[in-house]
Formats: C-alpha cells, sequence, structure tokens
C-alpha cells in the first residue's frame, strides 16, 4: 500500500497507477470540460466584432473570394491574409449553416477542444525531455 497526500492511503489496482493516470481519461477530461464551459455559448448570438468578421463580411458569403481577395469589395488583402483560416472557417460555416450561431460555435468549441488537446501532448512531450526527465518521484528515487 502506497500512501498519498498528507499520509492518506492510495490503493493501487491491479492496472499500476489507476484510471486517472490514463491519457485517455485525461483526454475525454478535456473535452467534457470543454463541453461544459461552451455549452451555454451554443444559442447565443454573435457578440462584440463577430458582425464586422462574420455577418458584415462580404468574403464570407463567397468562397470563391479565397482565390482572389482582392475581387472582394470593401476588403483590405492585408487583413485577409493575416487572417485567412478564420476568415475561411467563417465561409464554411455559412456554406453549411448561412448565420446560424450554433454551427459557428460548434465550430469554435472543436477548435479550442483540439488546441487543448495539442497543448496536453505538448505538456507531455515537454516534461519528457531530459532536462526534466530527472525531476519527478522517480528521479528523487534514483538520486537516493
Amino acid at each position: 500500500m502506497k500512501y498519498g497526500v498528507q499520509g492518506s492511503r492510495v490503493s493501487r489496482g491491479r492496472g499500476g497507477a489507476g484510471l486517472i493516470s490514463k491519457p485517455v481519461i485525461h483526454l475525454l477530461l478535456i473535452a467534457v470540460l470543454g463541453l461544459i464551459v461552451y455549452s451555454n455559448t451554443f444559442h447565443s448570438p454573435f457578440q462584440w466584432d463577430e458582425a464586422v468578421y462574420i455577418v458584415d463580411n462580404l468574403s464570407v458569403r463567397d468562397l470563391s473570394s479565397f482565390m482572389d481577395p482582392s475581387s472582394v469589395p470593401g476588403m483590405n488583402p492585408y487583413s485577409f491574409k493575416n487572417r485567412y483560416i478564420g476568415y475561411l472557417t467563417f465561409a464554411l460555416n455559412y456554406r453549411l449553416h448561412g448565420f446560424d450561431v450554433t454551427g459557428y460555435h460548434v465550430v469554435n468549441l472543436a477548435i479550442h477542444i483540439t488546441n487543448a488537446v495539442l497543448v496536453y501532448f505538448m505538456v507531455l512531450l515537454t516534461l519528457r525531455t531530459p532536462y526534466f526527465e530527472g525531476q519527478g518521484a522517480r528521479g528523487k528515487a534514483q538520486r537516493a
């Protein structure tokens, strides 16, 4: 039997570290927390600058504008190049859902959860570098 924080007993199952240490559980937790945090936004109207970037933006309504951004009246080609992926996702959302905000918010949630998962894997990889390799409990046990 191992002892955890402040002397409380921690039972280790047959799997060794238990369910909480499995990466699949971590990924599910990231997804569930993302859904919980953003669930109240699915039916919210467009906010702040979304009207300018989505509703009033003519390039969002026509996918051909992504071949020639200078053809869009009133569009600054420089700002279009800086936000190309963002505008492209808006255009694809418009193609699928029109101006129904739910579709935009679902895609936004998917982007946020994907980025959270990528950060999770980046942290895992960072902690496996030689610098951090001997820092944890295993490193302390090896030095003792």
